[in-house]
C-alpha cells in the first residue's frame, strides 16, 4: 500500500514529546489506498448509519406514526432506525386515526411500534422498538429490544434510579427488561444527570451507549465522566426528532460496523461498541488498538498500536485535526494533517504509563462537523 509523504508532528504529552506520524495522501490513486485500507479493517463487515433516538405522535410531545417515522427514514437513506417513544402512554390503544390497520381487535402502541417495524424490515433496512423512561429530574435513559417497557410511574428516578436499575434487572417473566440494551440520553441535561452517572457494575454490560450527539447539542464532558467513573459505553449520535422528516441528513446519526444489516447484528456491534457518533451523514471511520476495533478491552503492559482512519465520501469534505483523548478529558496527542484530503490514515502509540486507561479519537472537519469514535479501554 502506498502513500503520500509521510509528515510529523511534535506534540507535548506531560514532560515528554511524542513524534505522531500522518499519512498525508497527496493523489487520488494514495486516497482511494486508504479507502481500501478501510476496507481491509472491516474484515468482512461493513459501515451502516441509522439513528437510535426518535419520537412519533405516540408521545406527547412529537407527530406522525411510527408506520410514518420507518417509511421515512427508510426513503432518506438511513440503514437503521429506532423509534423510543416516552413510555408514559404506551399502553394506550393505537386507533384509526394513527394509520394502523390491525387485523386484531386492538392494538396497543407498543405493540404497533413492533408491528410496523416487523413490516419494513428487511436485507437492507432494519427498524426497531424501544422506548425512553423519562425523569423529569434525573433526566432520560432509551431502551432497545426489550419484551416489556416500563416508565417513571412503575420506576420512578426521584430521589435515585434504583428503581429503574431494580427494572432493568428483572426477567422478562416479571414484566422486567433483562432482556434489552439501554443508553445514557442527553446526559446532564436534567439536573440529576442520572444519579451524576454513578457506575452500576451489575448492568454496566448492557449500558452500552451515550449520546454525544443529540439535536445541536454535544455532550463531550459528560462522554468523559461516564468513562471515568467506569462505564463502557460507546458513542452514539441522534437526532431526538420529534418532527416528520425522520432520517433527514442533516442530523446527527450513528455508524455501526457490523457484518449484516439486522437486528441481530446492530444490536451485537452496540453490545461490542463497534459504534461511533458523526455529525456527518456518511462519515467512514475505523479506530483500532493492536488490530482490534474500537470498543476492545485489551490487556497490556506496553504501549498498544493505534490505528484511526477516516473517509468522506464527498468532494472537499476534509479535516482539520484528529484527537486522542484519554482519562480525565486529556488531549494526549494531536494530529494535523499539512496538506488536508477527504481521507486520512493516523498511526501512533498509547503513552508509557502504568495505569489503566481509556482512548478515543475525536475528529473534528473544516466545516465543523465532528466525529467520535467509541473507546478502547487497555488495563493494566
Amino acid at each position: 500500500m502506498k502513500f503520500g509523504s509521510l509528515t510529523g508532528k511534535v506534540v507535548a504529552v506531560g514532560t515528554a514529546a511524542l513524534m505522531i506520524f500522518g499519512h498525508e495522501v497527496s493523489a487520488h490513486g494514495d486516497e482511494a489506498s486508504v479507502y481500501e485500507a478501510i476496507q481491509d479493517q472491516l474484515v468482512g463487515k461493513q459501515i451502516f448509519f441509522g439513528d437510535l433516538h426518535n419520537h412519533t405522535g405516540y408521545s406527547p410531545d412529537g407527530s406522525g406514526t411510527p408506520k410514518m417515522a420507518y417509511e421515512s427514514a427508510k426513503m432518506n437513506g438511513l440503514d437503521f432506525i429506532a423509534i423510543t417513544e416516552h413510555s408514559e402512554g404506551l399502553n394506550l390503544i393505537a386507533n384509526e386515526e394513527e394509520g394502523v390497520n390491525t387485523p386484531l381487535p386492538y392494538r396497543t402502541e407498543w405493540e404497533d411500534i413492533q408491528y410496523q417495524a416487523d413490516q419494513i424490515s428487511d436485507e437492507s433496512f432494519t427498524a426497531i422498538r424501544g422506548f425512553e423512561w423519562s425523569d423529569p429530574y434525573q433526566g432520560h435513559f432509551n431502551v432497545w429490544f426489550s419484551k416489556h417497557y416500563t416508565d417513571v410511574f412503575r420506576s420512578p428516578g426521584t430521589p435515585s434510579m434504583k428503581p429503574f436499575w431494580n427494572w432493568f434487572q428483572t426477567d422478562t417473566s416479571l414484566l422486567g427488561g433483562s432482556d434489552g440494551i439501554g443508553g445514557f440520553n442527553h446526559p446532564g441535561r436534567e439536573p440529576g444527570k442520572l444519579d451524576e452517572l454513578a457506575y452500576v457494575p451489575e448492568v454496566d454490560n448492557r449500558v452500552i451507549s451515550i449520546e454525544v450527539f443529540n439535536r445541536e447539542d454535544i455532550y463531550d464532558s459528560t462522554y468523559v465522566e461516564a468513562l471515568d467513573n467506569g462505564w463502557h459505553v460507546g458513542a452514539i449520535g441522534v437526532s431526538d426528532h420529534h418532527g416528520e422528516i425522520w432520517g433527514d441528513p442533516t442530523f446527527a446519526r450513528t455508524g455501526i460496523i457490523a457484518t449484516e444489516n439486522s437486528h441481530e447484528d446492530v444490536r451485537a456491534a452496540l453490545e461490542k461498541h463497534h459504534v461511533y457518533a458523526t455529525q456527518d451523514s456518511n462519515y467512514q471511520m475505523v479506530f483500532t488498538g493492536n488490530g482490534q476495533m474500537m470498543g476492545a478491552e485489551l490487556t497490556n503492559e506496553q504501549p498498544v498500536e493505534l490505528n484511526v482512519m477516516g473517509h468522506d465520501p464527498d468532494q472537499g469534505e476534509t479535516i482539520v485535526k484528529a484527537e486522542l483523548v484519554t482519562n480525565g478529558g486529556k488531549v494526549v496527542e494531536t494530529y494535523e494533517p499539512a496538506n488536508p484530503h477527504q481521507t486520512f490514515e493516523w498511526s501512533t502509540t498509547t503513552p508509557e504509563t502504568t495505569e489503566s486507561a481509556w482512548y478515543f479519537v475525536r475528529v473534528t472537519q473544516t466545516d465543523g462537523e465532528m466525529i467520535y469514535s467509541s473507546p478502547i479501554w487497555v488495563n493494566r
